[in-house]
């Protein structure tokens, strides 16, 4: 091969791993999450355990019994995106509401693309059999979950009285508690309001779906993971190197994660651009090389 040649190949194959490497990288900075109530639950003990919460007070959960999500992991790509969540929650609650009856009120992923006290959309996993969940050793998958526009209110009282008002149409599930993130020293850094997800009837996003699985249960914990074939970023109405908030919630909000998820511009654009720019001037200066020879 010639040297020229040689050189053009080795360039190639450095853009495009360099380009294939970038496409993957982003940065994740999870927070400790917490509710605020919408009302006072007091002197609530069940087999030994305090679910007692008042209004207006930042607290680990509300509702029994206590779950806890333990971590959780994100894969983001242009053409592929998977959040992990790792929590003892089973889903074993079963839905008793006139909106979905027999179905399992799994919670929601929510996202905030303006990083504000709203959220913008969310994958609702409120209309599942409830009957899938009963074996703890066995896996299950959910496909065709579809993404959603979210509403959010102000305040609680403000979202109680939408909701019951009956003024939004086909099903649709509550979180009416707000949620905060705070940093390692106990410092709340963002609070997220209320929300509405609507489902059946309610406001798609086109058609981007995802896959939601539930893993066997192993040493006490259980694996959710929200797989999707699409270009979140884009899907969301942002662009490569934007941020955003993403909020995962456990039944009727009493455990919850979040973070927020920093994104690199166009995957590969600029180093695609410059590599390439550098072969060209490497070949350039071995030709002039030869030919002054």
């Amino acid at each position: 091969m010639k040297p020229s040649l040689r050189i053009m190949s080795i360039a190639t194959i450095l853009i495009l791993w360099v380009s294939t490497a970038n496409a993957a990288l982003l940065s994740l900075d999870v927070w400790e999450t917490k509710v605020l109530p919408s009302h006072d639950v007091g002197s609530w003990v069940h087999d030994e355990i305090d679910y007692s919460y008042a209004v207006d007070t930042w607290t680990d959960f509300v509702g029994g019994p206590r779950y806890k999500i333990h971590g959780m992991d994100l894969q983001l790509r242009k053409d592929f995106f998977e959040f992990q969540f790792v929590t003892n929650f089973e889903g074993y609650k079963k839905y008793t509401g006139t909106a979905a009856p027999g179905k399992v009120f799994l919670g929601d992923l929510f996202f905030s693309t303006k990083m504000n006290e709203t959220y913008d959309a969310a994958f609702s996993f409120a209309e599942i059999d409830f009957n899938t969940f009963l074996d703890p050793d066995k896996s299950v998958s959910f496909s065709d979950q579809k993404l959603y526009s979210v509403k959010s209110w102000t305040t609680s009282t403000e979202f109680y009285g939408t909701s019951l008002g009956g003024t939004l149409s086909g099903s649709y599930f509550t979180h009416g508690v707000a949620y905060g993130a705070f940093d390692q020293d106990g410092n709340l850094v963002k609070k997220v309001n209320p929300a509405i997800v609507e489902v059946g009837s309610g406001t798609r996003i086109e058609d981007y779906f995802a896959t939601l699985s539930r893993s066997a249960i192993q040493n006490g914990m259980y694996t959710y993971t929200v797989t999707g074939y699409f270009d979140l970023v884009r899907a969301l109405g942002m662009n490569w190197g934007d941020s955003f908030d993403v909020l995962w919630t456990q039944t009727c909000g009493n455990a919850a994660i979040m973070a927020t998820v920093n994104t690199v511009p166009e995957p590969g654009t600029l180093l695609l651009l410059f590599m390439g720019l550098g072969g060209l001037v490497l070949v350039r200066m071995r030709f002039r090389s030869r030919n002054s020879g």
